[in-house]
């Protein structure tokens, strides 16, 4: 596969991810977006959808993170979007606990975690520490 197209994976990643769990949150009769989190999209009979969702975008941002290994003129770039990558990956592997009363008849409050739900909590934080770290760096805040 040429550096072209491992780029377009992750040109694609980003609107592929938002699309599918809009369109499966709006499916959703009780689904809140402002209220529960996308990953709790994979909870109930249609949450392959968002498992799924994890698993290719995460793939994409694997490849994408090869293609700007291949290059870019830094290392830091594809590091990050690959930490992403697995973090995506881990989540859509584990699937996260019920919160905020979601799917309908679970209790408001998390009672105690799953090691599934625990490890997919670890994966997310772990990606989204990756995805905040570029922004820190480029706005001066590693500079100090």
């Amino acid at each position: 596969m040429g550096n072209q197209a491992l780029l377009a994976c992750g040109i694609a990643a980003g609107p592929v991810f938002t699309l599918a769990y809009l369109l499966e949150g709006a499916s959703r009769v009780d689904y809140k977006p402002f209220r529960h989190p996308v990953s709790s999209l994979s909870l109930g009979r249609a949450g392959w959808v968002q498992t799924v969702n994890f698993l290719f975008v995460g793939l994409l941002s694997l490849i994408l993170a090869v293609g700007l290994w291949h290059v870019g003129p830094s290392r830091w770039g594809p590091l990050l979007m690959g930490t992403w990558a697995v973090g995506l990956l881990g989540a859509g592997v584990f699937q996260t606990d019920p919160v905020s009363g979601y799917p309908p008849g679970t209790p408001d409050h998390l009672q105690g975690h799953t090691r599934a739900g625990a490890l997919h909590d670890l994966f997310s934080l772990i990606g989204f520490l990756a995805l905040r770290t570029p922004i820190a760096m480029t706005s001066g805040a590693a500079s100090r």
